[in-house]
């Protein structure tokens, strides 16, 4: 079944419309989300129902698609709350947790370096080892890599940073 772009831009439009007159009644009640947020929200639900019904061949892909949003929604929403308070590091760190979540190695991989990275020059070492223990978990994964791992592992558990870390980090 196909479906013509005026149609798909309509039916978007009108999910678009439909979501901000939900938020004005809720401006006007003086409620949480508005106008923006529900039009946005309408907008993307309206995206990936066309995008289930028109835009994939395989439902099974749809379905794989649609299963990991719903994972990572709330890891992502932590992840954006985090950066709201001024936690850029730990929320770089959260976002890295979940595209690990979902696979996405060398893009965790980036995100924990790039936490780390911030977390070093914000001076917040608790988020700094976290980074590097979410590096060596991966970098344990490849043989070429491993005693490098295993060496920023021994040297987080010889000088841990909070108290968590450190009661962890005993050994038997």
């Amino acid at each position: 079944m196909h479906l013509a772009t005026s149609e798909l831009i309509l039916r978007l439009l009108v999910a678009a419309v439909l979501g901000a007159v939900v938020g004005i009644e809720r401006d006007s009640a003086a409620k949480g989300a508005g106008a923006r947020t529900h039009a946005l929200v309408a907008l993307g639900a309206a995206l990936f129902t066309v995008a289930g019904a028109y835009g994939f061949g395989d439902i099974n892909k749809f379905a794989l698609t649609l299963n990991t949003l719903r994972q990572q929604t709330p890891t992502f929403i932590r992840s954006g709350a985090l950066r709201r308070e001024g936690k850029i590091a730990e929320s770089l760190m959260t976002w890295a947790g979940g595209l690990l979540d979902v696979g996405a190695i060398a893009e965790a991989r980036g995100a924990f370096l790039l936490a780390e990275s911030v977390a070093e020059r914000d001076g917040d070492a608790a988020t700094m080892q976290g980074s590097q223990i979410g590096i060596a978990a991966l970098d344990l994964q490849q043989p070429r890599m491993r005693v490098q791992a295993v060496n920023i592992l021994r040297e987080i558990v010889a000088h841990p940073v909070t108290a968590e870390m450190a009661s962890r980090s005993l050994t038997r």
